[in-house]
């Protein structure tokens, strides 16, 4: 069985968060400390610049375009 997700462990996301409207808010950036894998989707462990580690579906979050996938850094 093989396992894929949209974002790698270390990668730097935006978490989507939507006001009244329905329009997209850029809340903060988070990095990806976690991977789980359902059935039904997968989720995500991040932890931002709190320190507090907190869940999120693949579609509550984004990634960030600035930060480079291939040296797991920014450019």
């Amino acid at each position: 069985m093989k396992f894929e997700s949209k974002f790698g462990l270390g990668e730097i996301v935006n978490y989507l968060r939507r006001d009244y409207n329905g329009t997209i808010i850029h809340d903060e950036l988070l990095e990806v400390v976690g991977i789980n894998f359902f059935k039904d989707g997968t989720s995500y462990m991040v932890r931002g610049h709190h320190g507090v580690t907190l869940t999120f579906m693949e579609s509550e979050l984004e990634g960030d375009e600035n930060f480079n996938k291939e040296t797991g850094c920014y450019d």
